[in-house]
């Protein structure tokens, strides 16, 4: 097991450092988004410098640039990482230096850890963004698009990785999708509303917090709902599999 870094942030003239175990960084225009792996002995930052955004990882720069480098993530075993991406007015989302397709806008989901942008599966072998549309938002999980709802608030990978689910608004109707393949339209959902995301990276971004967020999310609350609420007699998502 690693052990946690003492980190801070100082300005040196005109310039920006983190500063890791007493180790100054590279001085950059800015640094910010820090993030680490579960066990801390990985870091990662994104530094801007010259009107150019980069990934740092260990305080070693990535070699491709970008307008922004937001919501930086690492796996649960922290061998990947996974960020938002400007590249000149569309996002991507960038997994071990491999982008994604083009996206208008790049969506937050509730987890149990709190609000997310990206979403590894507990085995470190998939993950999952919300893509929003003039139509409204769609889930990809390892490059799979599904169908596109009114929205779409929270999402959860199942404890083996093998399974998800995730709470979307289809119409005046809140459903619990699974595997991208089938709905349950909510018993209660005529109580329920639809929780949508304004925390989205399009024109302006923000920091969402690393992997070790422990922000409470409306997922947790609804936790029941997504897994147990609706399927009869059902122990979890695997008792929903079509």
């Amino acid at each position: 097991m690693g052990s946690r870094k003492n980190i801070y942030k100082i300005k040196k003239d005109d310039k920006w450092v983190y500063v890791i175990d007493g180790q100054e960084s590279t001085a950059y225009d800015q640094v910010a988004n820090l993030a680490s792996s579960l066990d801390g002995t990985n870091i990662a930052y994104s530094a801007s410098l010259d009107n150019q955004t980069y990934l740092v990882v260990n305080n070693v720069p990535e070699a491709i640039p970008y307008k922004e480098v937001v919501s930086i993530v690492f796996s649960p075993d922290g061998n990947k990482i996974a960020y938002v991406a400007k590249k000149e007015e569309k996002f991507v989302i960038v997994l071990d230096n491999k982008e994604s397709k083009e996206y208008q806008e790049i969506g937050t989901l509730g987890t149990e850890n709190g609000e997310a942008s990206i979403i590894f599966s507990p085995n470190s072998q998939k993950i999952a963004y919300k893509v929003i549309t003039e139509n409204g938002a769609f889930i990809v999980v390892n490059q799979q698009a599904g169908k596109i709802y009114t929205d779409i608030s929270s999402f959860q990978f199942s404890d083996n990785s093998e399974q998800f689910a995730y709470q979307a608004e289809s119409g005046t109707h809140q459903v619990t999708v699974v595997n991208n393949s089938k709905e349950i339209i909510n018993k209660n959902d005529a109580a329920q509303s639809s929780t949508s995301s304004s925390n989205t990276y399009k024109t302006e971004s923000a920091n969402t917090g690393s992997s070790t967020s422990t922000k409470r999310s409306s997922l947790e609350a609804n936790r029941a709902t997504l897994y147990q609420g609706n399927c009869e007699g059902s122990s979890g998502i695997e008792d929903c599999i079509p």
